[in-house]
């Protein structure tokens, strides 16, 4: 199967042709000719000059990651884009939501509303296109400046624009990627479970039905029902999934679908409709619908003193929007410690006084799915105070790119008595922008494409400061280098009975709501989910589908996990618990592994909300605070504890210690002791 991947920075730029139908928002990328008569009023005076009413315009895909299937770009050459909602095929236009971004088009809070004023924040943009020409046209509107006087939002006109259309200069084509494979799906939130043993996740199996990477079949797969396969149809852009009269569960009447709302009858249930899902990356794909899983059957009622069974289907579930993911086809772990060796021949200086390596490690560390370079050349980033190097992966998936920056600061104090000099190494690749190519080889061997070591300097004297000429300090020949086999360190099970202690601060003294220096976090395992559940804190219920299921999510290293906020229910105590940082702003509070095996908690604070008040209030701070495991806590400290006589200082996991460094909680000659 040919393969196409998605690039913008590639898309092709083609001469229209006569296309009598629209299938889709990429049948309308492209660039047009935007032409409106506009008014400006006295107001609008001053701004006239930054709305244009001749400009080239742009409609393409949405590349901000927010999951929009088309952005209309330079509309009266505003600064700003706007993300378009979707496309009406049948009555041929498209709209724009919120057609202000950040309240305006442009800087200064100046955007578009409609003439009447009546409801600037909610107005919505139609362009309304003809599917021959494919020329568009918009509504008339109002050029506006937005002001929040006392907190109200107002506009005042600086121009009323009519006549406004689009003419089509240039269409966009765009190469269709390759989407097969399995995905999962995951909801975004739930927002109705009337059974919590229902499922909220599945899987879809896309095949492709031919090269175009245009038709598939989608086999949808949810755990304990008979998969079903439905044809789709891909754009590049959009994956569209059609449906009707379908049935999760036929023999039990389970309909599956979209189109449904929360208000909608029991009696009523949308029985056709589409699956949308929005391109990201090769990755990811966002859904923008809420799905409606609903039981036919049958209720009665009385009417007029008469019984009368009528049809119903009740909701068993309704999901908030998600997404689908799966596994990438050229993912290859980037992170790791790169081995390098010089050889004679391979570097040359410029500078006969530096003093380089002739082995180094390049260090690679992943981050919320980005590589950063944090070692090159003997140098940390991390201890240089200057921003991490990014490592950029190519589409194929076995080529990536060190990014060109800074990689060091040093100052140094003996060039010129009484001048403090301060030293920027650059590390500049021979690629056009400065990169520095990576490549992993077939034998498993990289490639290290050629790159120079230039110093920036500053010389600083009396307050003053001036730049010296960049100097090229050495410059690298390509090299090929190996990447260290990792260690697999043994994975800390994060289940168990946590006990936490320490110094509870109450944020008002006279509120008597009980929060103890002491108090247990229970953590099980859900091997079908596969994550973490905190199921109990403070004695209070933090598992359950109205708590918001509080997770304790573990870092991919393993080595540190944070408290990520549900509800805590305390039941017959009218209230409900959360915790928040050691500032009462936000969540989660993250716990560290320490290399001993040990535990470490951030400070944190705990926020109540009450049943009769939608307000969340602070009701305690939490500061040096000691985490341990319940059995080596109870053990360690019962041993220490049990008898006055046992005289000493522990720390809280029962260790003995000779002096107190540090502020915390001990156990001194047997007595839980803070020390300030």
């Amino acid at each position: 199967m040919k393969k196409f991947y998605f690039m913008l920075v590639s898309l092709v730029l083609m001469v229209t042709t006569t296309n009598a139908q629209v299938n889709a928002l990429t049948d309308l990328y492209g660039k047009y000719m935007f032409t409106a008569t506009i008014e400006p009023t006295e107001a609008g005076a001053d701004y006239v000059s930054v709305i244009k009413n001749n400009c080239e315009v742009f409609i393409t895909k949405d590349d901000s990651g927010l999951g929009a299937p088309a952005v209309v770009k330079g509309l009266m050459g505003a600064d700003y884009t706007q993300l378009v909602s979707d496309i009406d095929l049948e009555n041929n236009y498209f709209y724009v939501n919120n057609p202000n971004p950040q309240y305006g088009l442009w800087e200064g809070y100046i955007g578009v509303t409609d003439v009447e004023l009546e409801n600037p924040q909610m107005y919505t943009m139609y362009y309304k296109y003809d599917p021959a020409t494919k020329e568009i046209t918009i509504d008339d509107f109002a050029v506006c400046g937005f002001s929040w006087p006392g907190g109200n939002m107002t506009a005042t006109v600086y121009a009323n624009v009519t006549n406004a259309k689009l003419t089509l200069i240039e269409s966009e084509t765009i190469e269709v990627p390759e989407i097969a494979g399995e995905w999962s799906f995951h909801p975004y939130s739930i927002d109705y479970v009337k059974d919590p043993s229902f499922v909220y996740e599945f899987k879809m199996n896309l095949v492709a039905k031919d090269e175009t990477n245009m038709n598939w079949t989608a086999t949808f797969n949810f755990e304990g029902y008979e998969p079903f396969t439905l044809d789709a149809t891909f754009d590049g852009v959009e994956l569209s999934i059609p449906f009707d009269n379908l049935y999760l569960d036929a023999e039990n009447k389970i309909r599956f679908g979209i189109g449904a709302t929360s208000s909608t009858p029991e009696n009523v249930f949308v029985k056709a409709g589409k699956f949308s899902f929005t391109y990201s990356d090769k990755t990811l794909m966002w859904q923008g619908d809420r799905i409606y899983i609903r039981q036919e059957g049958t209720a009665t009622e009385e009417v007029d003193g008469v019984e009368v069974t009528k049809d119903v289907a009740p909701i068993i579930q309704s999901i908030t929007y998600g997404w689908i993911e799966r596994e990438d086809p050229n993912a290859y772990d980037w992170s790791g410690t790169y081995k390098v060796k010089v050889g004679e021949g391979d570097v040359r200086y410029f500078d006969e006084t530096a003093k380089l390596p002739s082995e180094f490690d390049i260090v690679v560390v992943a981050d919320k799915g980005e590589y950063y370079v944090t070692d090159f050349l003997g140098y940390n980033m991390y201890e240089s105070y200057l921003s991490d190097l990014k490592l950029v992966i190519g589409e194929d998936g076995k080529s990536a790119s060190i990014e060109k920056g800074s990689i060091y600061l040093e100052r140094d104090n003996d060039l010129v008595e009484g001048t403090l000099c301060i030293i920027y190494h650059n590390l500049v690749g021979a690629a056009a922008d400065g990169s520095i190519s990576l490549t992993l080889n077939e034998d498993g061997t990289f490639s290290l494409g050629s790159f120079s070591l230039v110093k920036h300097a500053m010389n600083t004297n009396d307050g003053s400061a001036v730049w010296e000429e960049d100097q090229t300090v050495a410059r690298y020949k390509p090299l090929v280098i190996n990447k260290a086999a990792e260690e697999e360190a043994p994975a800390f099970d994060w289940t168990g009975t946590y006990v936490l202690a320490g110094e509870v601060t109450k944020a008002d003294a006279e509120d008597t709501t009980e929060c103890p220096a002491s108090f247990e976090v229970v953590v099980e395992y859900d091997e079908e989910g596969a994550y973490y559940c905190v199921m109990e804190i403070m004695g209070n219920d933090a598992w359950s589908i109205n708590s918001g299921q509080f997770e304790l999510t573990v870092a991919e290293d393993g080595k540190s996990a944070t408290l990520n906020n549900g509800n805590v229910y305390s039941y017959g105590k009218g209230y409900f618990l959360k915790m928040f940082d050691a500032n009462a702003q936000k969540n989660p509070v993250k716990v560290t592994l320490n290399d001993d095996n040990t535990l470490s908690i951030e400070d944190f604070s705990i926020v109540y909300g009450f049943y009769d008040d939608t307000e969340l209030k602070t009701i305690a701070y939490y500061k040096n605070v000691t985490i341990s495991k319940k059995d080596d806590a109870d053990t360690s400290i019962e041993e220490v504890a049990a008898d006055a006589a046992v005289e000493g200082v522990f720390d809280m996991q029962g260790r003995r210690i000779d002096e107190i460094a540090a502020p915390g909680l001990y156990i001194v000659n047997g007595k839980k002791v803070l020390v300030k």
